[in-house]
């Protein structure tokens, strides 16, 4: 029974990089940062900007279930289940009395 309510947690994941030029990071982020002030580069051109979002996208049962997420179709359905549960609950009350 202790066991159930003692858990171990989950060791995170932690992976360092073992060869990591940091001189050779900051020069490519500096130039980035140059060519987005002078204007040469564009937000769109910028790495990962075109990949968020395009994978939700171009999955059409994950851009479905987002819908149907949105709009609260489900909620509503819930809701309509207990009200009805409700009315016969009470509807059966009333004839057994």
């Amino acid at each position: 029974m202790l066991g159930f309510f003692k858990q171990p947690k989950p060791r995170r994941f932690s992976h360092p990089y073992q060869y990591v030029n940091e001189r050779k990071e900051r020069i490519k982020e500096i130039e980035m940062r140059a060519k987005e002030e002078l204007g040469l580069l564009d937000k769109e051109q910028l790495p990962g900007s075109t990949i968020k979002g395009s994978f939700l996208q171009a999955a059409s049962h994950t851009s479905q279930h987002i819908s149907k997420r949105q709009t609260g179709t489900w909620q509503t359905h819930a809701g309509l289940l207990v009200l009805l549960i409700i009315i016969l609950i009470v509807i059966g009350v009333v004839l057994i009395n």
